[in-house]
């Protein structure tokens, strides 16, 4: 999955999936939401012992990789 949003930095990359956080915090950010849509993707993902990857340049977007074991 490919977007041309905001993308985000390196450093953030590893909070991405916890549950309330965004890069630009305070009453002041830009942009809205609560931080939580990429929190329930990955647990959602982990009960299908699935596993999602993520690489992004802040102001060129993100790409997610999500990678589904076959059976065994």
């Amino acid at each position: 999955i490919k977007d041309t949003g905001i993308g985000c930095s390196e450093e953030f990359q590893k909070n991405l999936f916890k549950p309330f956080m965004q890069e630009c915090m305070g009453l002041d950010r830009k942009y809205e939401g609560t931080g939580l849509g990429l929190s329930i993707a990955k647990r959602l993902i982990d009960l299908i012992y699935a596993s999602i990857e993520v690489s992004s340049v802040k102001g060129q977007g993100r790409t997610f990789r999500l990678i589904i074991p076959s059976k065994a």
